[in-house]
């Protein structure tokens, strides 16, 4: 039962830098500006995922594997 809620966890987790991922790229939109910046947008996008999304899916893998290994 505890690694069910371990389980829970991690993809709560996930849900949550993805969330979070979905908001800072807004934010960064926001506050974008061509002429001042002279890396593309997409640059920031990828930082973002680097951040957020990359830590997420890891965390989502941990919960499948620990799911796997509890039935």
């Amino acid at each position: 039962m505890k690694k069910l809620n371990i389980t829970r966890t991690c993809n709560v987790i996930s849900i949550f830098l993805l969330i979070c991922f979905i908001v800072k790229t807004i934010i960064d939109y926001a506050q974008y500006s061509g002429t001042l910046n002279s890396a593309p947008f997409y640059v920031w996008i990828i930082a973002n995922a680097l951040y957020f999304v990359l830590p997420a899916v890891i965390v989502f893998i941990v919960g499948i594997v620990i799911k796997i290994r509890i039935s």
